[in-house]
């Protein structure tokens, strides 16, 4: 008994006695007398510190497919083509005639008479202008020199604008003389008051919509490549929120950009008819309206399908 005890007594205190041992030799590798962590420990935490960072910190991009999309002057010129047409068929659902009928005294569609012909110029010159410069620009981009672009495009602006701002007042001023000057006032206050709120002074959006430039040259170099923003796979904090802050500023861009081209060109083709419309002339007001409403969903469609590419849009969405 007494030795069994002793034995017991013994395996009790080495068991004791090894915990101890390795608590201390696992604290000696925590931390020193002094309270610092030793070097062991230092490299192991860093260590592990970096196999944490990789593991959840890489950035996972979901596949995008390559979707084509229409060059700006393709899409420039179906907008206009459809544009016409839209207009002519508001004009057509306002002046139609009757001359299937065997005793009708009209031998043509539309009642061509009622029409102001300087509302029709006043539509083709608006719905026009964007068709016009970026062929004009296309034309100077590939035969001006590179230290002469940016200058040369400056002075094509500025001289369309004239040129069309000339033709706009032109038309203004007829038309005044033949309607009432709340007629004139319905045409331009809208599309005026909303194009200044968005846009300000500035004169590029009245010509060209997509490639509006917001940011200097450096910046956009930095940034932007072929007018769509460059997506870095960068781990800095700071790197990111300026990314996050371009393309925030660059999606809100293109909204703008697409909600008043889509409302401009559905305002001049389908609502300018309607307001010049003469007293005495009756038509089919839910046909009139029901072709505003579908030219306008079919524009606005358009541009945010141009305006947003499905690679830029997923890249905003992701970030």
């Amino acid at each position: 008994m007494p030795g069994g005890r002793r034995n017991y007594t013994a395996s009790r205190n080495g068991q004791t006695k090894s915990q101890v041992n390795f608590s201390v030799s696992s604290n000696v590798g925590v931390r020193s007398n002094s309270g610092e962590r030793t070097a062991g420990s230092g490299a192991d935490d860093k260590r592990s510190e970096e196999l944490c960072g990789t593991k959840t910190l890489v950035p996972k991009h979901v596949p995008i497919p390559v979707v084509p999309i229409d060059g700006h002057l393709t899409f420039e010129a179906i907008s206009l083509v459809v544009s016409i047409i839209a207009a002519s068929l508001q004009m057509l659902n306002l002046y139609r005639t009757v001359w299937w009928l065997p005793h009708s005294y009209n031998n043509y569609s539309m009642n061509f008479y009622l029409i102001d012909p300087y509302l029709l110029i006043f539509i083709i010159t608006m719905v026009t202008r964007q068709f016009i410069y970026t062929l004009l620009r296309r034309v100077i981009d590939i035969s001006s020199p590179v230290r002469w672009l940016s200058a040369a495009q400056k002075m094509m602006r500025i001289t369309l604008l004239i040129i069309i701002m000339n033709i706009l007042c032109w038309c203004l001023y007829h038309m005044a003389e033949r309607h009432n000057s709340m007629k004139i006032f319905y045409l331009c206050y809208p599309s005026l008051s909303v194009y200044f709120v968005m846009f300000g002074v500035s004169a590029a959006p009245f010509f060209d919509i997509s490639t509006t430039p917001l940011y200097g040259k450096d910046e956009k170099k930095t940034k932007f490549l072929m007018d769509k923003p460059l997506h870095n796979c960068s781990l800095n904090a700071s790197a990111i929120r300026a990314e996050v802050s371009t393309l925030r500023s660059d999606f809100n861009r293109r909204l703008k950009r697409a909600l008043f081209a889509s409302s401009s060109s559905a305002y001049v083709c389908g609502i300018a008819p309607i307001i010049f419309v003469p007293q005495h002339l009756h038509f089919n007001v839910s046909w009139v309206v029901q072709h505003v409403i579908m030219f306008w969903l079919g524009r606005i469609s358009a541009h945010f399908s141009h305006a947003y590419p499905v690679r830029n849009l997923m890249n905003t969405i992701i970030i």
